[in-house]
């Protein structure tokens, strides 16, 4: 066993929570039920930056808007009629909130029907699950002794027996220790260096187990508004290209002005490079044509697809400006 180190539960939690204070009549639009149970279970993957929009929407239209798009953003294959991710989270999000918890009642039995109790989501045992799904290996210790699942599977028949867990996601190249602290929550330890990075990759890159991939090598870019319009840069370390040097990029911009969807951009674009370029690390931009309308505040969500890559990445920049 690799030695511990505590780790706050703030470290994983306050990813998901807001950098301030909505207002009263904001918050309170939330307890309207629809609104309430997707924030309530999505927040779990949700960027900063996207809880940070969706609280600021002022309408229950603009939010079932920014739900769709949520999920369409995702989506893994959007030609088929079902995205895979939003199944896939809602299996996961039910396993973690069947099997974690400090007072789970369910332990790990599925009464069938909707789940009432979340406290399973929330710690965070259930978080990493959301997030990454089940490890390739469990290894359980309760003081004594250690058991190892080789396929990431638990028992119902020592539920609360174990005080350690290390999950490994071999294929993901990471892992992460869990402890039950005194008062029988569970609290991350220990954990891989790249495993916080992945984590936040994954609220947007619906990971799998088979997509071996280092988070150093994922697609990454910076924005800011400019003359003419959006002014984007990437990092050429963190572009996939083709055997021609070819960049192929989807583009999804929402528009919002002072806190109302104004308009939206798609498109695909094709960067062709030289290899002296790409070899001697320069950075790759290109802007977004765009002409503000109306005055007020503006929020720019910049979501970019780098298509060439082996598997799915996705990221994403909010830009503010004021005109």
């Amino acid at each position: 066993m690799p030695q511990h180190r505590h780790i706050s539960a703030i470290l994983l939690a306050g990813t998901i929570f807001l950098a301030g204070s909505p207002s009263a009549s904001r918050t309170q639009e939330l307890t309207e039920p629809s609104l309430k149970s997707f924030y309530d279970k999505a927040r779990q993957i949700m960027t900063d930056d996207e809880a940070r929009v969706f609280k600021s929407l002022p309408d229950e239209k603009s939010r079932a808007e920014f739900i769709q798009e949520f999920w369409a953003v995702r989506d893994p294959n959007p030609e088929t009629p079902e995205n895979e991710a939003q199944v896939e989270f809602e299996k996961r999000s039910r396993y973690a909130a069947l099997w974690f918890g400090a007072h789970n009642p369910y332990k790990g039995r599925d009464p069938g029907g909707e789940i009432k109790n979340l406290a399973g989501l929330n710690e965070e045992r259930g978080r990493v699950y959301v997030l990454l799904g089940k490890p390739d290996v469990i290894v359980f210790f309760d003081g004594m002794n250690e058991t190892t699942s080789y396929d990431g599977s638990r028992s119902r028949l020592r539920f609360d027996q174990w005080g350690l867990e290390q999950w490994i996601y071999e294929k993901l190249y990471t892992h992460v220790i869990f402890r039950r602290s005194d008062g029988g929550a569970w609290i991350i330890d220990s954990f891989r260096s790249n495993f916080f990075d992945l984590l936040e990759w994954a609220k947007l890159n619906w990971l799998q187990a088979d997509q071996p991939r280092e988070v150093k090598a994922w697609f990454r870019f910076s924005a800011a508004y400019g003359p003419g319009g959006l002014q984007i840069t990437l990092p050429v370390e963190r572009v996939s290209t083709d055997d021609r040097f070819r960049v192929e990029l989807r583009i999804q911009v929402g528009v919002y002005r002072d806190g109302v969807k104004v308009d939206q951009i798609q498109e695909t674009k094709t960067i062709e490079q030289t290899r002296e370029n790409l070899f001697d690390g320069k950075d790759l931009k290109f802007s977004i044509p765009y002409t503000p309308g109306p005055k007020g505040s503006y929020i720019f969500d910049i979501v970019i697809h780098d298509l060439k890559a082996s598997s799915p990445s996705k990221y994403r920049v909010l830009v503010r400006r004021s005109f």
